[in-house]
C-alpha cells in the first residue's frame, strides 16, 4: 500500500504503537521529510521464510529504492533470514537496504567487530547495505526501552535525496533524526 503521509499510515492501520516497530518506523521516516512509503505488511503474528518471501513477491511491480526491515518486536532484530533475503533483493532490484543494528550490540566496539553477525550477505550487497549504530531509545513510563532508528534514516535518505539529489551523502547539519536526543549515546 502505498502511504503518503503517517496520517494516511494512521488512518489505514492505526495509531502509531511503542509496541509495534512498523508504526514507529513509519513515523519516524515522515517526521524527517520522507514523502512516500510502500508498506507490505506481512500475514500471521510473526515474520517466516514464506510470508517474508511473499511480501518481497509484493515489491515486484513497485519502484523504491529504499528497503526498511521492521523487526517483530520493539527489542527485537528481523530475523537472519529476512536480512538475508532482503540483501539479495536489493541487488536484484537496485537498491538499498537499511538494517537496525542488533539488540545483542551493546557497545560500538560490539557493532565494529560483529557485523558478520547481520548475515551472510552476497559480495554485490556490500554496497547496499546500510546499519547505523546506536538504536534510540524512548520513554514508556519509567522505562527507556531501545527501538530502531532505521525508519528515520530512511526518512532522512529519501528527503536528501529529493533535496540535494541520489549523489549527495545524508550527513551534516541537516542530518536530524526524530529523536530529540533519545539516541543511545550511554553504549556508543
Amino acid at each position: 500500500v502505498e502511504i503518503s503521509s503517517a496520517e494516511a499510515f494512521q488512518a489505514a492501520y492505526g495509531a502509531t504503537d511503542p509496541a509495534y516497530p512498523l508504526t514507529q518506523a513509519v513515523a519516524d521516516f515522515f517526521a524527517v521529510g520522507g514523502e512516500t512509503a510502500l508498506i507490505v505488511r506481512l500475514d500471521g503474528a510473526a515474520t517466516t521464510p514464506a510470508n517474508f518471501a511473499a511480501a518481497l513477491n509484493a515489491l515486484d511491480e513497485a519502484f523504491f529504492n529504499i528497503l526498511v526491515l521492521s523487526p517483530d518486536q520493539i527489542e527485537g532484530d528481523a530475523p537472519l533470514f529476512a536480512r538475508e533475503a532482503a540483501a539479495n533483493y536489493v541487488v536484484q532490484r537496485t537498491a538499498m537496504l537499511i538494517l537496525d543494528p542488533l539488540v545483542a550490540w551493546a557497545t560500538a566496539q560490539d557493532a565494529a567487530q560483529n557485523t558478520g553477525d547481520l548475515g551472510n550477505f552476497p559480495i554485490e550487497a556490500a554496497g547496499r547495505i546500510a546499519c547505523y549504530f546506536p538504536r534510540a531509545t524512548m520513554q514508556i513510563g519509567q522505562e527507556f526501552p531501545s527501538r530502531p532508528v532505521s525508519g528515520g534514516v530512511a526518512g532522512l535518505w529519501a528527503r536528501t535525496d529529493r533535496e540535494k539529489g541520489v549523489w549527495i551523502a545524508p550527513a551534516g547539519v541537516d542530518a536530524v533524526l526524530p529523536y530529540g536526543g533519545a539516541i543511545d549515546r550511554k553504549n556508543t
